[in-house]
């Protein structure tokens, strides 16, 4: 992105990868750009004609090595119900906004995938190693600062905890 500073907000997609077995979610450590040195969770800018569901599924790819459709099985969790529909699927389950700094006003959709220990624990490799220091397992609650913004606002909101069956 160009150093000039934006004229509207961009929409990003937060993946927020489930493992049911331990309770954790994957996240990894920025580099290289804003939020640099914070835990954020995989995700990016949402582009062009692209669903936020799509945008999900590349950008975990992209960065850490794993294909949804090979480990995501469209098991829906009991928590989930029709009010949380969008799309073509019950993933979409919560947005935020975060101005991070001058030039990054941001929409986050964050979209959630359950999966097994099995498919995905290990299997993650740092793809884009210039962007991310590593990525770990951790449940949500034991996440700490620093967390970049729209993490933090996820968590502190209390709706992942409440969609997980936690709160």
């Amino acid at each position: 992105m160009s150093s000039q500073k934006q004229s509207y907000p961009r929409v990003g997609v937060g993946v927020v990868l489930f493992c049911v077995q331990t309770g954790e979610i994957l996240v990894g450590k920025r580099k290289g750009s804003h939020g640099s040195g914070q835990w954020a969770l995989p995700g990016g800018a949402l582009e062009w004609k692209e669903t936020s569901s799509s945008c999900a599924k590349r950008e975990l790819r992209e960065e850490t090595g794993i294909d949804l459709n090979e480990v995501w099985h469209e098991e829906v969790h009991d928590s989930l119900d029709d009010t949380l529909e969008i799309g073509d699927d019950k993933c979409s389950f919560h947005t935020c906004e975060s101005i991070i700094d001058d030039n990054n006003h941001w929409i986050t959709l964050f979209r959630l995938f359950f999966v097994n220990e099995s498919d995905v624990k290990g299997k993650e490799k740092t793809m884009e190693k210039n962007k991310c220091e590593g990525w770990i397992w951790r449940r949500p609650e034991d996440i700490q600062e620093p967390m970049f913004t729209p993490l933090r606002k996820l968590i502190t909101s209390g709706k992942l905890f409440q969609v997980l069956g936690f709160g």
